[in-house]
């Protein structure tokens, strides 16, 4: 399928520096600043009703394995959560941009989309993905949470019982199957489709949608649903803190990733659950 003139593909995989090996597509400097110019280009362009985002133009490959840890320093927040004035965009400010988007915002998910990767793909306001695709958010293994919206918006989106599962374990190995189980995942592409082509059939559609439509996608705007089992939300945040190992023992970011779930059902609003995520992050730093 040809990408319509009404399409901006932006391919995560062309904001590398030329000659700057980035194979797993990290979210780098370079790069958040490439898919900011280019999503606020898109966003400007009048003849451009959606965009696709993938992690290379041809759509194989792997979509992004995350942030670039080599960014993070001190209590800053690194890549993730802190801004400076002017300065580089953080993945926070990318995947705000991405959920606000006033135009359908289509992530065509392949290969490995972790940790930050994954985050943004839940900023987008669909998700199509092939065969190939393993997600996940692993921050908990290194020590951290995940810290650009991950903790707020998949509770959201798939409940807090698979948020727990997802993150406080640190999955990294989950598939297309189960993403269109839970409800991560829009589509998959079909036999012999290639996921741009899929995606493109998403964002020819959504692209008609009337705004209303767009606004309800936004993850943002919706209140974390009632477990599908009948548990409530609080009583499984605590038995997953029961079952973590304690700080000392090497818990402290497993515990973290709970609380900072917890705050997505508990507070008010998205933008508190949000700040609660960013300070747990940076003190985890």
């Amino acid at each position: 399928m040809a990408i319509p003139s009404s399409v901006a593909l932006i391919a995560i995989s062309n904001g590398s520096p030329q000659g700057t090996p980035n194979p797993v597509n990290a979210l780098s400097a370079h790069v958040r600043q490439y898919l900011n110019t280019a999503i606020v280009k898109a966003l400007n362009d009048p003849s451009i009703l959606a965009i696709v985002l993938v992690g290379r133009p041809d759509g194989k490959g792997v979509f992004s394995a995350g942030a670039d840890i080599k960014e993070f320093s001190g209590n800053s927040g690194g890549s993730v959560t802190t801004s400076e004035p002017g300065g580089i965009p953080t993945l926070n400010d990318l995947a705000h941009l991405m959920e606000g988007s006033s135009k359908p915002i289509i992530a065509a998910l392949t290969g490995a989309c972790l940790g930050g990767g994954m985050e943004l793909a839940l900023a987008a306001q669909y998700r199509v993905a092939d065969k190939s695709l393993k997600y996940g958010l692993p921050e908990v293994k290194i020590g951290l949470i995940p810290g650009a919206g991950g903790t707020q918006r998949l509770p959201r989106l798939c409940g807090v019982r698979y948020a727990l599962d997802v993150i406080v374990r640190g999955r990294i190995n989950c598939s297309s199957a189960e993403g269109m189980k839970c409800g991560f995942l829009d589509n998959v592409t079909k036999s012999e489709e290639s996921v741009v082509d899929c995606a493109m059939r998403w964002a020819s559609w959504a692209s008609k949608l009337p705004p209303v439509t767009l606004e309800s996608r936004r993850l943002c705007n919706r209140s974390v649903p009632n477990d599908q089992e009948g548990m409530q939300n609080e009583d499984m945040c605590d038995f997953a803190l029961q079952s973590c190992p304690p700080k000392r023992a090497g818990g402290e970011s497993a515990r973290a990733t709970v609380e900072a779930i917890r705050a997505s059902f508990e507070l008010s609003s998205f933008s508190e659950g949000m700040e609660v995520e960013k300070n747990v992050f940076n003190d985890l730093l």
